[in-house]
């Protein structure tokens, strides 16, 4: 490896791509996207590599882009660990399959490709000077082309009485409401208004029923809290979280179910086109609205 200056795109196998931040003889600190590592030279040789250049990073994105029209020759994965080490080249070629040709995948590959796309993307990214959501839209779409897109900030959520706050996050017109929103068993597609949302868990009892996950309108008012009362069906849950996702974010460029997958095996929900949470409880977990079309509150009740 070349010596380790202040400023060098590395990548930290395992972990993702950043900038050294310091360097000396014994160790390097190394600014990633969820923090600061610190790496010992030591063990550089296995943990530590310089990060791909724009031209490398060019010519494995246009690879990335490429149909899979070949018939397969990779061989079956048996470990993230396994992926995780290998060479650059060859877990672009894994990726590859993952975004042009994911049916070709074999049982479970898909989990493992998942778990290193992150890095991959971070490292390209770094090299062109992109950030990793733009540069993972151009792979999906299969055009080597980064569009820079602008992304609003989402508004800050007032407190409500009874209620904590959880998150918050973009809804079209449509919301999917189910265990696995992206799933088509087992869900409802309740009608919305579009924009900012924020997302409550509210333990206050009330005459309309116990609560539950509470959905509300960001252009809402704080003092105009009103239980939704309108029944709009229920969904079965089994295993103990339910979600709620913007159905457009399904087929979106940025998103998309792969995109549902990743956040949600990172303790995300859905990134900031949903949420994901625990219904303390299995069983039929009733949806009510304040209006049938366009509602700006919902209750999923626990």
């Amino acid at each position: 490896m070349s010596r380790l200056e202040a400023g060098s795109a590395v990548v930290v196998v395992g972990q993702g791509a950043g900038r050294i931040v310091c360097a000396n003889e014994e160790t390097a600190v190394v600014c990633l996207t969820g923090g600061e590592v610190t790496v010992r030279l030591a063990d550089a040789g296995h943990l530590l590599r310089v990060a791909v250049d724009r031209e490398q990073a060019n010519r494995h994105l246009q690879r990335l882009c490429e149909r899979c029209a070949e018939p397969r020759s990779l061989p079956g994965l048996r470990s993230i660990r396994e992926l995780a080490r290998a060479p650059l080249h060859q877990q672009i070629e894994y990726l590859r399959w993952y975004f042009r040709k994911r049916k070709a995948l074999y049982p479970r590959e898909d989990e493992m490709i998942q778990a290193v796309t992150d890095a991959v993307i971070e490292e390209l990214a770094l090299a062109l000077d992109a950030d990793p959501l733009d540069l993972r839209a151009a792979i999906k779409r299969g055009r080597p082309i980064i569009e820079r897109r602008e992304r609003p900030t989402l508004p800050p959520a007032p407190e409500l009485s009874g209620c904590s706050f959880l998150r918050s996050f973009w809804l079209g017109t449509r919301a999917v409401i189910g265990e696995r929103p992206e799933a088509d068993e087992d869900t409802r597609t309740i009608s919305v208004q579009a924009g900012a949302w924020h997302a409550y868990h509210s333990a206050a009892e009330n005459e309309e029923g116990a609560g539950g996950l509470l959905l509300r309108h960001a252009d809402l008012r704080p003092d105009t809290v009103r239980v939704p009362t309108i029944v709009l069906g229920s969904v079965n849950v089994e295993g103990g979280t339910v979600g709620v996702l913007d159905k457009g974010a399904l087929t979106d460029d940025e998103f998309g179910v792969d995109e549902v997958e990743r956040t949600r095996s990172l303790g995300e929900g859905y990134g900031d086109r949903g949420v994901e949470v625990s219904t303390e409880g299995d069983g039929s977990h009733t949806i009510c609205a304040d209006a049938k079309k366009g509602a700006t509150t919902l209750l999923v009740r626990f």
